[in-house]
């Protein structure tokens, strides 16, 4: 699957002129052409600002007359329209007629909000490769940095679970006067993107916060972070991320997400986020952002990418607490082969519980606390042993042996110990 994504400032003064890539020479006011034609991919998105629209009576309005610009110039430049996608995002500026307040951040918020979202869409059962392809050439101000940033954090998510190449374009710097005849699109990067887990902790804070006081807001906002409070669980994401950084595929399952609780957090917050844009028609037509995105909207919105990744790779359907071995072993192979010093952990780990339950005489459908099949004391499980032993710490798990033909092992975390302490050991590490 090969993904072309572009930010675009406003096209409307561009000029024609001759691109040059590799054999291929295409006449066109956009390097897009060209690369649409040398790389024929899937999809094609051009992400432009909302500051580029010059009217609306609300952000509705708004961001319909931005794409409506960028829609006709794409019509104007004979960019190939079939399945190229228009993401608007929130932005900042001032100009002749039109004053955009709010943060600059919120372009990236807006756009992993979006790209997570197309990406959970559209990428089929049977794809294994996935190519992104940015080309800066059009880009402008904050917007290419914003960019580049959001789709390496994207690409590292998904490189846990497909072939992930990353190409960025650029061409040649020009002022165009009558000497300059043409210009080359250069390939600036190509690199293999390696997974990269998350590393920060959910804060337990709203996903948005207020720029300036606004009573209605303030009280949607507690309605917000009363999900957060009931429904989330900000210590369960943060053990979701540590189980995934430090290697624990038990926690995995113990903290995995609830997902349609997280989609409706998340949604619930973008779309208090454009609520909360008010339009004011004075000298100049002002669009007050009165709200931002924190970086807790980046950790909830990566985890629920992470959690339906899981899914549409069949490794896990939904938070269990019972685990079978033969579950803990496809994880292994199949997720957590991204670092080696893990795998060899696990391996180990797995070769000892097999070992305890071959040296124990167990009765079928029963469990046992492991630290009595291994004569150990019971008492509150080690720090240090939980993360060395990839969460299999003998004193914070019980084990049990099915009856049937595989006589599988099922081992669980015992309950005293999941709300409190196996929550906390899961985090050691994040930031």
């Amino acid at each position: 699957m090969d993904i072309l994504i572009a930010p675009w400032g406003n096209p409307t003064n561009w000029s024609s002129i001759k691109y040059k890539f590799g054999n291929l020479e295409k006449i066109s006011s956009s390097s897009l052409n060209i690369l649409q034609e040398h790389i024929k991919p899937d999809y094609t998105i051009i992400l432009a600002s909302d500051t580029l629209a010059s009217n609306g009576s609300n952000y509705i309005e708004i961001k319909e007359n931005a794409k409506k610009l960028i829609l006709n110039h794409i019509e104007k430049f004979n960019i190939n329209p079939e399945n190229t996608k228009v993401f608007i995002l929130s932005g900042i500026g001032k100009f002749n007629n039109i004053i955009f307040i709010g943060k600059a951040e919120d372009y990236y918020y807006s756009l992993i909000y979006q790209l997570v979202n197309f990406l959970l869409k559209n990428l089929r059962k049977n794809i294994n490769q996935v190519n992104f392809h940015l080309d800066i050439t059009h880009g402008i101000n904050y917007m290419p940095v914003l960019v580049y940033r959001a789709i390496k954090e994207l690409t590292e998510i998904l490189a846990f679970f497909y072939k992930v190449n990353l190409n960025v374009y650029n061409a040649d710097p020009a002022i165009l006067t009558e000497n300059v005849k043409e210009l080359n699109v250069n390939v600036i990067e190509q690199t293999k993107i390696i997974p990269n887990p998350l590393k920060y902790k959910a804060t337990g804070k709203s996903i948005i916060n207020k720029l300036e006081n606004n009573k209605n807001f303030i009280e949607d906002l507690k309605k917000l972070n009363k999900k957060l409070t009931n429904d989330i669980k900000h210590k369960d994401i943060s053990a979701f991320i540590g189980a995934i950084y430090n290697g624990l595929p038990l926690a995995l399952y113990t903290f995995f997400p609830i997902i349609n609780k997280l989609k409706e957090y998340i949604d619930t917050a973008f779309k208090l986020y454009e609520k909360y844009i008010y339009i004011e028609d004075k000298e100049k037509l002002l669009i007050n952002k009165i709200a931002y995105f924190t970086f807790d909207f980046r950790i909830y919105l990566f985890t629920y990418f992470f959690a339906n990744l899981f899914l549409k790779k069949e490794l896990i359907k939904n938070r269990k607490y019972e685990v079978s071995l033969t579950e803990i072993i496809n994880v292994k192979d199949k997720f957590f082969n991204f670092n080696e010093k893990i795998k060899i952990s696990l391996d180990r780990e797995i070769h000892d519980l097999k070992s305890t339950v071959k040296n124990s005489k167990l009765e079928l459908n029963k469990f046992y606390k492991l630290n009595e099949l291994k004569g150990i004391q019971d008492n509150e499980p080690s720090n240090r042993n939980f993360l060395a032993h990839s969460g299999f710490e003998y004193k914070s798990i019980l084990i049990k042996v099915l009856d049937g033909e595989n006589k599988d092992i099922v081992i669980k975390y015992r309950d005293e110990y999941i709300s409190g302490l196996i929550k906390n050991l899961c985090v050691k590490g994040l930031q």
